[in-house]
């Protein structure tokens, strides 16, 4: 299974599950994804899974923003913000990983 780790600073916030819906990252309470930044905007990006890998789309920007995704990569950090960072990962699910399991910061 795939999810994404949401880091501060090097530190683990928080792991989301990269199923088949799309994850909404933003400072707005209602995203998935929730980031304390000032840089990020309250719907900032949407990420999803797309033609075989995972693509995030600015949707706080025009169209053209829109339309030119971003890949994040298997095990590559993808910068938010100031602080912040996403890691797409691949893990074995098992008790260990719920314990880990962490609301965002």
């Amino acid at each position: 299974m795939e999810i994404l780790e949401l880091y501060r600073g090097g530190e683990l916030l928080g792991r989301y599950e990269l199923g088949m819906r799309n994850l909404e990252v933003g400072r707005a309470a209602g995203c998935d994804v929730i980031v304390q930044d000032d840089e990020i905007a309250e719907r900032h990006w949407l990420v999803m899974r797309c033609e075989g890998t995972v693509m995030a789309f600015d949707v706080s920007g025009g169209r053209r923003e829109r339309r030119e995704g971003r890949p994040i990569p298997l095990n590559a950090e993808f910068a938010l913000g100031r602080d912040h960072a996403l890691k797409r990962v691949q893990v074995a699910l098992g008790a260990a990983f719920w314990r880990q399991r962490r609301q965002p910061r």
